[in-house]
């Protein structure tokens, strides 16, 4: 089950049409994009529609274990399913789509190597490479005379018409290519007292999905006490002005979403460890490069610049940005998530799409090289990571292929 991640719309404009004041940053340097929030578990939303399809058939409980190709190794022959009772049994199909996500794609590959013994589609020792996650970490804390000011402008809001927005600061098409920087976004977030902070995060959270009245949302409330008298003014923010709530803010910082550079060295492989199904594990690899972090600094650097110059605020970069090296920090944190590395939860890459089987594992219609009857779904063929969320470039290829594969099968029928 996946929820449908956050977009970025394509306009500064929609500021107004959110209701946001413009914070006055020079368009030609930075720009306001926003994320647009829409929660949906795919199997909540559509278990009955799919029960109902007469196209339909659905298997619950089960694992594929197996890709079986022919002897030849261009065809697929049946896919081998197993459940952790000792149940086994084969599908068979005409087409076969792996739409498994960015590190089981590749595993299942590899470790499906009766014919292939480098695995399914790897014959370049690609499947697998080019691994890609959103790289997020905080990058500089924010000095401002007026934090509530700076964060009433680039907080989420929740307007009636739309789902909630959240804003993020990009650099200029024309800026990036000048630098010879990646995508980055930047986020604006803040830490109150303890308590205070975990009890606003979980209200914005499930606020931002609809839950008007979530579960623990009484002993949230109470946990925002130390900050009582600002409770009324933020029940007006939030159902009136519909803001998100900011419960005293004592530090703000500035927090990147990056795009990861293409690295061959990122790779997913096969692990010695086994699973309950007896199938080996995946071993992930994740590595950045130089021009990963230098994306980073870059967008940090312009947008504390620009603070500075609208007088909202001004930054202190954070020391790891400085160190003159490629790492990022990792390791425990000291009580505040964002000060470590961390992912976007979005697997990229893996067995990525290209126009010629040297460079990639699938063609332009999400075909295994090399094979006739053999597809891939999902962010695992993205050749590039970008710095949006990647569900609706999923939604738009998987249209893409099952039209694809509806075509086939017409030209089969009439043939």
């Amino acid at each position: 089950h996946r929820d449908l991640h956050s977009f970025p719309t394509r306009r500064s404009s929609d500021l107004l049409e959110a209701g946001l004041e413009d914070p006055g940053f020079d368009p030609a340097l930075v720009q306001t994009r926003f994320w647009r929030m829409k929660a949906q578990r795919f199997g909540e939303a559509f278990r009955a529609e799919l029960e109902a399809s007469p196209r339909v058939r659905t298997l619950l409980h089960g694992t594929v274990v197996n890709i079986d190709v022919a002897g030849d190794a261009r065809r697929v022959t049946g896919l081998r399913l197993a459940t952790p009772s000792g149940m086994r049994h084969r599908v068979r199909a005409r087409h076969y789509v792996l739409a498994a996500g960015g590190i089981e794609n590749p595993r299942l590959l590899l470790a499906s190597n009766d014919v292939e013994t480098a695995g399914i589609g790897n014959g370049r020792d690609l499947v697998g490479r080019f691994f890609m996650e959103h790289p997020k970490c905080r990058t500089a804390r924010v000095m401002a005379d007026d934090p509530v000011r700076l964060l009433e402008r680039l907080r989420t809001t929740y307007p009636r018409h739309m789902p909630p927005l959240c804003p993020s600061l990009v650099l200029s098409a024309e800026k990036q290519a000048e630098l010879g920087v990646l995508n980055s976004s930047i986020a604006l977030y803040y830490r109150s007292l303890p308590g205070v902070t975990d009890a606003a995060t979980e209200l914005n959270a499930a606020w931002k999905k609809g839950q008007w009245w979530p579960e623990g949302a009484g002993r949230n409330l109470m946990r925002l006490l130390p900050v009582l008298p600002s409770v009324p003014t933020n029940l007006f923010r939030r159902f009136v002005r519909r803001r998100a709530l900011i419960a005293q803010p004592t530090a703000l910082y500035l927090l990147v979403r990056g795009e990861q550079a293409p690295n061959p060295d990122s790779r997913v492989r096969l692990s010695m460890a086994r699973d309950a199904l007896g199938q080996r594990r995946a071993d992930l690899d994740w590595h950045l490069s130089p021009i990963d972090k230098r994306s980073a600094h870059a967008v940090t650097e312009l947008v504390g610049a620009e603070l500075a110059r609208t007088g909202l605020g001004r930054i202190v970069m954070d020391d790891w940005l400085l160190d003159g090296s490629a790492d990022w920090p990792t390791g425990l944190d000291d009580g505040d998530h964002h000060n470590v590395l961390q992912g976007g939860h979005h697997h990229i890459g893996t067995t990525r799409m290209s126009d010629d089987p040297s460079t990639g594992v699938v063609d332009a219609n999400g075909k295994v090289w090399g094979k006739e009857n053999l597809f891939v779904a999902g962010s695992s063929v993205f050749p590039t990571s970008g710095w949006a969320n990647p569900t609706l470039t999923i939604v738009a290829l998987s249209l893409r292929l099952g039209a694809h594969l509806a075509q086939r099968l017409q030209v089969a029928k009439a043939a």
